[in-house]
């Protein structure tokens, strides 16, 4: 079950799906910001010449904690254990410049996703990540 369906089948109005990529998102809603923000379970490209195509890295972390209020979160999930060490590292150079607050979850803060799914049949190991902008 994809999110779309999920939300339309429970009809929940307080989310907003965006088809495009984020860099159209803020370019289009430079002033709109959100409360929370859930990233679950993207393509981890896992082979190494591939990293670059990741959807969640330094840059793209750093707008979405732009884009959050006062107080929002940000959630990542993935049972691909490197790319969850990259979003680690990724997020302690933001905490540098940024205040945040990072706190690893041992469950699913939400819904249980087609791939989180598959990663409990296969005893993948999940990792999830909580961002909190202070």
């Amino acid at each position: 079950m994809n999110t779309a369906h999920y939300c339309l089948e429970n009809k929940i109005k307080n989310i907003y799906l965006y088809p495009q990529v984020f860099e159209k998102f803020s370019r289009r809603y430079k002033n709109f910001y959100f409360d929370q923000c859930y990233v679950f379970f993207p393509d981890p490209w896992p082979k190494k010449r591939h990293h670059k195509r990741r959807l969640v890295n330094y840059n793209f972390l750093k707008s979405l904690i732009d884009h959050c209020n006062k107080g929002g979160q940000v959630f990542f999930g993935t049972d691909n254990t490197d790319y969850f060490d990259d979003v680690l590292k990724s997020t302690k150079l933001i905490k540098a410049s940024k205040i945040i607050k990072i706190k690893l979850l041992k469950k699913t803060p939400t819904v249980i996703t087609k791939y989180h799914h598959r990663a409990l049949k296969l005893n993948n190991i999940i990792s999830f990540l909580k961002i909190d902008k202070v």
